[in-house]
């Protein structure tokens, strides 16, 4: 009898999951195509062919529902940065598995990430504008584990003796740039030439010679 009543926690548990990811996409759908300001729960709940109170069960107002999204993709993108923090390989090669991981989150999340941005006027002074505390967090543990891992590649000589977390902060800011460029015109360049141009301006800057011995051999594989 315990075993049947799991099962049917599991199957309700995987139907709200599942209800969840459908009214966010259909709610980023309609916010890609309208705007946020012109969509009502009311037309979400029509997009996503349920009863507006199966909305509001999920999502006490519209803000909390974009919200929620801009939400899912900061826990993909902090997820996957903190991975490819912590593999293996040196500084460099950290840091670099980084600025790839956070490409591919960016990419693959394009309309959230235009959302945000579109919704959010002068986030290119501060990204953060407009995150909720815990997204904020987020963020600045992910800028703390890059600060640590740069203070590593200091520490062994691979980078010059600069402040640790103004260089992650530097990097971050930088690889936003890009992401800016990206969103304007997704023709204009590939995520490979954006990460070479990155490599180019940032790392040739900061890398001490044996660094970019580093850098050198790495190139050469």
């Amino acid at each position: 009898m315990m075993e049947l009543t799991k099962k049917r926690l599991q199957r309700r548990e995987e139907q709200q999951r599942r209800q969840r990811r459908e009214i966010l996409a259909e709610a980023l759908e309609l916010f890609s195509r309208r705007g946020y300001h012109n969509v009502s729960m009311n037309d979400i709940a029509q997009e996503a062919a349920y009863a507006v109170g199966t909305i509001y069960k999920f999502f006490s107002s519209k803000e909390e529902l974009y919200r929620a999204i801009i939400s899912d993709v900061s826990e993909q993108f902090a997820a996957a940065a903190a991975a490819a923090l912590a593999a293996e390989g040196n500084e460099y090669e950290k840091i670099i598995a980084y600025l790839q991981a956070g490409s591919r989150v960016f990419r693959s999340n394009s309309k959230a990430v235009r959302l945000y941005f579109a919704e959010t006027h002068g986030v290119s002074f501060n990204f953060r504008t407009g995150l909720d505390r815990e997204t904020v967090a987020m963020h600045e543990q992910m800028l703390a584990s890059l600060a640590a891992v740069f203070a590593a590649g200091i520490e062994k000589g691979f980078f010059h003796p600069l402040d640790p977390e103004m260089l992650a902060r530097a990097l971050d800011s930088l690889a936003l740039a890009f992401l800016f460029v990206w969103l304007d015109d997704t023709r204009k360049c590939s995520a490979a030439e954006n990460l070479e141009m990155i490599e180019k301006i940032f790392f040739r800057g900061v890398m001490t010679p044996s660094g970019k011995k580093l850098l050198l051999s790495a190139e050469g594989r």
